[in-house]
C-alpha cells in the first residue's frame, strides 16, 4: 500500500511537471544549451525509457510445445527516479500476434511461458516482448528475437547466419567526428565549418559533454572514468539543432563478473544425474551474489543458443538507437502510455437509444479476488485502476436501469503495438530424419509404450488434436473427454464434473483430493466443534502442458473453459510419479468473452487480459529402479529449465537434473543479474559418452 501511495504521489507530481514544462503544447524554440540540458535532465529522471532483455529455454521447437522464458527489466537512465514497471508482455508474432501473455513481477522476477498453437506451421516467428510504457517507442526499438518452429521428426541440417547490420548515419564531408582511446581518457576529435556548431556526448543517462565547438579541427579530451557503461552517442549540432554529424562507442565496465560452471564428473550417461556448481566472482575475485535462470538444453542445439546475452544486449543492442537529442531543443516529449504499476479495467457501457448515462451506476464484482465496487456513470466509457487479478478472472458486470431498456457492457482491451517486419538472423532447412539416426523432435507414439504389441492394439490408444500431456504421448481412449462431449456440462464446475464422473475424486473446503492419497479423520476443535482433518496428497495438475502449483486452481474453472480434459488414476499416473491422480487440462481456445450477456438479473460477464498464473517446469526424475529402467523413451529438448537460481554469500549456486536418452551432450547456459547491477553470463558444453 505505501508502495502503491508514493507511486501516486510520484506520478501526480510528474504530471504537474508535464504541464509546467510544456507537454500538453510545446515550448518555445530554445537554441541556448541551458535549456537542452534541463530538458535532458528531466527526460532522464522521470521520462527515460526501460530496457528488457528476454532468456528463453531454447530457440527452436516445434507445434504444442511451451517457450520458457524470464524477463529482465531495468530503466534506462540510472537517474530515473521512476520504479521499474511491475508488469512485461511477450507475443509470437508470424503475420500477426499469434498468441501473447502479461507477465506480473514475482519473487522469481518476470518468469512465464508462451504454449505453441498445435496448429503452427514450420517457419521463422519472432517473439517481442515489452513493457506497457515501452510502447511510446518505435516497434523496432522493443526487445525481439527470432525462434524456429520445425516439422515433427525432422532434423535442421544447416543454418545461415545474416546478423543486424548497425546503420551509423555517415558522416558528412565538412562535418565529422572522430574518436580514439588512450589509456584511462578519450580523445574527441571534430571537424566543421559552422561557426556556432556544438557537441553533446551522453548516453541514456546523462549528458557528459555539452559545449561550442570551433570552426575546424578540435581536441577534447574526455576522463573515461566518468562514462557509465553503455553506449555513448556523440552528436554535432548547428545553433538550430541540425544534426550535422553523429557517432557512437561502447564502454565496458572494469568490474566485469567471472561465472565460473563446474560438473561432479566429466562423463555422463542417459538418465545420470548431474550436480551443477556456479561460482560467480567479480574482477578481484570476490564472491558476488545474484539471481541467474538457468537453461539446460540437448547439446544438438549448441549452434543454435540466443544469440544476444544479456550483457551484449543491456548494455549495446537496447542502447545502439538512443534518443534523438536535438528533439529536446524545442521541448520534452509527449507521453501517451504510463508506467504500469496495477491493472486497470476500462470498458464501455451502451444503450440502443444512446441515451446519456448520467443517471445509470455500475456495479462490478469479481469473487475470485474479493473485488466489489459500484460507482455512477459519468459518460459512455468507465475506468477503475488499482486492480491486481490473474488471467481467466471473471468480472460480473451489471448497470442499474428503468423499465426494461437493454445495456451492453463491453470490456477493452489493452492496445497492442504493430507487428512490425523485423530482421531475422537465422535461416534453418529442415530434411526427413534418416531412419538410421533419431529424430532430434521425437514424438511420444504408442509404440514406445508398448511391452507387448499384442497387449494394447491401436484402437485402445488416442492421442486428442489438443493434447494436455506434457510428454505429448498417447492416451487410453476412455481417458479422454474432448469438447464436443464436455458440451452438454458447460454450465458446471469443472471439479463437481470430476467429483462426478471419476470414482474416489472428492471436494473438501473446496479442494480436490483422491482416496487413494488421502485419509480422513473426525475431530473436534478447542470449543468441541467438529472439524474434518485430511491427510493427503493432492493430485497433480498439468494446463496445456505445464505444471501448476495446486489443484485448487480449477476452483474458478468451469467445464466450458476446457477443451481437453484427461484424468489418471492408480498406476496410470506412474509417468508422472503421482499415485494419487493427475488431472491434464487443455484450456479451450475460444474461451475468451467479453461482454457475454447473460440473464437481467444477473447482468454481463466480462473476462479482461490478466497475468499468467505461474507454472512450473517439469522434468522426469529417475532416482528409482522402476523409473531408471521401464519408464517410456526420453528424447526431451530442454533438459532442465530455473527461473530464479541465486547465489549465497560465497557467490556460489547449485542445481541438479537429468541427462535424457540421446547420446549426445548437453549445453548449460545462464543469464541473470547481480545484486548490484551487473550481467552474468555463462554457457558450458558437456559431452556424453
Amino acid at each position: 500500500m505505501k508502495h502503491l501511495v508514493r507511486t501516486s504521489l510520484i506520478i501526480a507530481v510528474l504530471h504537474t511537471m508535464l504541464y509546467l514544462y510544456g507537454i500538453t503544447g510545446t515550448i518555445g524554440f530554445a537554441q541556448n544549451r541551458d535549456s537542452l540540458i534541463s530538458n535532458f535532465n528531466f527526460f532522464s529522471q522521470y521520462l527515460s525509457p526501460e530496457k528488457l532483455f528476454v532468456h528463453l529455454d531454447r530457440t527452436v521447437f516445434v507445434p504444442g510445445e511451451t517457450v520458457w522464458l524470464k524477463g529482465y527489466l531495468e530503466n534506462c537512465s540510472a537517474n530515473s527516479l521512476m520504479p521499474a514497471s511491475n508488469f512485461i508482455y511477450a507475443e509470437l508474432l508470424g503475420d500477426t500476434v499469434i498468441t501473447s501473455v502479461m507477465i506480473k513481477r514475482s519473487e522469481d522476477g518476470f518468469a512465464g511461458y508462451l504454449t505453441l498453437p498445435d496448429s503452427l506451421l514450420p517457419g521463422d516467428y519472432i517473439l517481442r516482448a515489452y513493457t506497457g510504457w515501452n510502447r511510446n517507442l518505435p516497434v523496432e526499438q522493443m526487445f525481439y528475437t527470432s525462434i524456429f518452429v520445425a516439422t515433427p521428426g525432422g532434423v535442421i541440417t544447416s543454418k545461415v547466419t545474416a546478423r543486424d547490420k548497425v546503420d551509423i548515419t555517415p558522416a558528412l564531408l565538412n562535418n565529422r567526428i572522430d574518436y580514439r582511446r588512450i589509456d584511462d581518457y578519450y580523445l574527441l576529435e571534430t571537424h566543421t565549418i559552422e561557426k556556432d556548431a556544438t557537441l553533446v556526448l551522453y548516453n541514456l543517462s546523462d549528458i557528459y559533454y555539452c559545449s561550442e565547438v570551433p570552426q575546424g579541427k578540435h581536441l577534447i579530451k574526455i576522463d573515461a572514468g566518468d562514462l557509465f557503461p553503455g553506449v555513448q552517442h556523440m552528436l554535432l549540432l548547428s545553433g538550430e539543432g541540425r544534426v550535422l554529424a553523429e557517432r557512437t562507442f561502447s564502454v565496458f565496465s572494469k568490474d566485469k563478473l567471472y561465472t565460473q560452471i563446474t560438473f561432479d564428473k566429466d562423463v555422463y550417461g542417459s538418465r545420470d544425474k548431474v550436480l551443477v556448481n556456479v561460482r560467480v566472482t567479480d574482477s578481484s575475485g570476490n564472491p558476488v551474489k545474484g539471481e541467474f535462470s538457468v537453461s539446460v538444453v540437448d547439446s544438438k542445439y549448441k549452434d543454435y543458443s540466443q544469440e544476444e546475452n544479456i550483457e551484449s544486449y543491456m548494455l549495446v543492442k537496447s542502447e545502439l538507437p538512443g534518443y534523438d537529442i536535438s528533439s529536446l531543443w524545442s521541448g520534452l516529449p509527449k507521453v501517451r502510455y504510463g508506467k504500469e504499476y496495477t491493472q486497470s479495467l476500462r470498458g464501455h457501457v451502451s444503450t440502443p437509444i444512446r441515451k446519456n448515462s448520467d443517471d445509470l451506476s455500475l456495479s462490478l464484482i469479481a469473487p475470485q479476488i474479493g473485488f466489489a465496487w459500484k460507482a455512477p456513470l459519468t459518460g459512455q466509457d468507465f475506468m477503475v485502476d488499482s486492480l491486481d487479478f490473474p488471467d481467466g478472472t471473471v468480472f460480473y458486470a451489471e448497470v442499474n436501469k428503468r423499465g426494461k431498456r437493454r445495456v451492453k457492457i463491453t470490456a477493452y482491451d489493452r492496445d497492442i503495438p504493430p507487428v512490425y517486419n523485423y530482421r531475422v538472423n537465422s535461416n534453418k532447412a529442415i530434411a526427413p530424419v534418416k531412419d538410421t539416426l533419431p529424430p532430434i523432435f521425437t514424438e511420444m507414439d504408442a509404440e514406445a509404450t508398448l511391452l507387448n504389441e499384442a497387449i494394447v492394439r491401436a484402437s485402445a490408444y488416442y492421442r486428442p488434436k489438443h493434447n494436455p500431456s506434457p510428454f505429448g504421448q498417447y492416451l487410453q481412449r476412455d481417458r479422454v473427454v474432448e469438447r464436443k462431449e464436455l458440451e452438454k456440462d458447460d454450465h458446471r464446475r469443472l471439479v463437481d464434473y470430476i467429483v462426478q464422473r471419476y470414482p474416489g475424486f472428492y471436494l473438501i473446503d473446496g479442494t480436490l483430493y483422491n482416496v487413494r492419497g488421502s485419509s480422513i479423520k473426525t475431530s473436534v476443535d478447542a470449543n468441541f466443534n467438529p472439524k474434518t482433518i485430511v491427510s493427503n496428497e493432492e493430485p497433480l495438475l498439468y494446463i496445456d502442458g505445464v505444471k501448476m502449483e495446486s489443484v485448487g486452481m480449477l476452483n474458478s474453472w468451469s467445464v466450458r473453459d476446457v477443451e481437453t480434459l484427461v484424468v489418471l488414476r492408480g498406476n496410470e499416473g506412474a509417468l508422472y510419479r503421482s499415485a494419487w491422480g493427475v488431472i491434464l487440462v487443455s484450456a479451450r481456445r475460444s474461451s475468451y468473452t467479453s461482454g457475454t450477456a447473460l440473464s437481467e438479473s444477473q447482468g454481463q460477464v466480462l473476462k479482461p487480459r490478466g497475468w499468467q498464473k505461474p507454472a512450473l517446469f517439469n522434468a522426469p526424475v529417475y532416482d528409482t529402479p522402476t523409473m531408471l529402467n521401464y519408464a517410456p523413451p526420453d528424447y526431451r529438448t530442454t533438459l532442465y529449465w530455473n527461473p530464479s537460481v541465486k547465489t549465497n554469500e560465497q557467490g556460489v549456486a547449485e542445481f541438479d537434473f537429468y541427462t535424457s536418452d540421446h547420446k549426445d551432450g548437453f549445453v548449460v547456459r545462464i543469464e541473470g543479474m547481480a545484486n548490484n547491477g551487473a550481467y552474468i553470463h555463462a554457457q558450458k558444453t558437456l559431452v556424453l559418452d
